[in-house]
C-alpha cells in the first residue's frame, strides 16, 4: 500500500475518534438517568462518528 495513503487513512481513523471521546465525556457529565447514559454510551461506542453526531443533535436536548 502507498505510504501516503496509509498515513491519510490512519489520520482519518484517529480524527474520527475525537468526536466520540468528546461525546463520551459529555455523556458522563450530563444529568441523564443512568440507563439513558448507558444507551448513549453504547450508541457512541458502536457507531463512532455517526453515533456521536446523533448524540450531539438528539441526546443533548433530552432531559433527565
Amino acid at each position: 500500500m502507498n505510504p501516503f495513503l496509509s498515513n491519510i487513512l490512519i489520520t482519518a481513523f484517529i480524527l474520527s475518534f475525537i468526536p466520540s471521546v468528546i461525546a463520551a465525556f459529555d455523556i458522563a457529565k450530563s444529568n441523564l438517568r443512568r440507563n439513558k447514559k448507558l444507551y448513549w454510551f453504547f450508541i457512541v461506542f458502536f457507531f463512532h462518528l455517526p453515533g456521536s453526531l446523533i448524540y450531539f443533535t438528539v441526546g443533548r436536548t433530552q432531559k433527565a
